[in-house]
């Protein structure tokens, strides 16, 4: 019977708050911008953690259309402490790339204008074309990754 309420006890206890913040930004940092966002919920530590991060991992493919992808990016983007970014990853995968709808253009714009303000260091994206000419004038981007579509985990 000890036992059992020694387990009882156990379970009670809430270990992700007791995690250093460093060890949590990291956590997140390596996570899907999505995913991270929705940790939120695990824990009173967590509830605002994602906006510390200084990685943003953002995919169409795992938001159901164009507008709510905008809404999620801008949404991301308002919250996140204005820290710099060391790394950008932008998919559009499964978005006809011939015919980028404008919703998509418009916030690739945002996308980009928000990322060289913050000073982002790598920037990887599935789209080969119609970047602003600002990017290649950006001197903190050190890398630059095009064309790569595997990266973007399906839910």
């Amino acid at each position: 019977m000890e036992g059992l309420l020694h387990t009882s006890k156990m379970r009670k206890i809430d270990r992700l708050s007791y995690l250093p913040y460093y060890i949590i930004y990291h956590i997140l940092y390596l996570m899907d911008t999505k995913y991270a966002v929705r940790t939120c919920v695990l824990s009173k530590n967590w509830r605002y953690s994602w906006t510390h991060i200084h990685s943003l991992n953002l995919c169409h493919r795992n938001v159901l259309n164009s507008v709510a992808f905008h809404g999620f990016v801008t949404h991301v983007l308002h919250h996140r402490k204005d820290l710099n970014l060391v790394k950008l990853k932008f998919y559009c995968s499964d978005v006809e790339l011939d015919s980028i709808d404008e919703i998509i253009e418009t916030l690739m714009s945002i996308v980009f204008e928000y990322a060289i303000s913050h000073r982002f260091k790598e920037f990887e994206t599935d789209i080969v074309d119609n970047f602003p000419s600002t990017l290649f004038e950006c001197q903190a981007l050190k890398t630059l990754k095009l064309g790569q579509t595997t990266k973007c985990l399906r839910d």
